[in-house]
């Protein structure tokens, strides 16, 4: 995942939309999505958001279990922290 831009929302101060790209097997597409920034102490803070992807857009098989197929959306979910 690199992130390309940060910007602030405009309803709640905490919100942040973040603009980058994410890079899986080998396959790199655009992605944005919405985080929660928290601090935590001084100089600290924790940012947490999802990320919705397709298994179809980096080329990947869907994985299967006794004949079934799983969608083909991925929510990957992130949770770091900045110091």
């Amino acid at each position: 995942m690199k992130v390309e831009s940060i910007q602030t929302s405009k309803s709640n101060d905490a919100t942040f939309t973040i603009k980058g790209k994410l890079t899986i097997h080998g396959n790199t597409r655009e992605f944005s999505s919405d985080a929660i920034v928290k601090p935590l102490e001084a100089g600290e803070y924790q940012v947490s958001g999802s990320v919705f992807v397709k298994f179809s857009e980096y080329n990947l098989e869907n994985p299967s279990l006794l004949f079934m197929k799983a969608k083909d959306d991925i929510q990957i979910n992130y949770r770091f922290e900045l110091k």
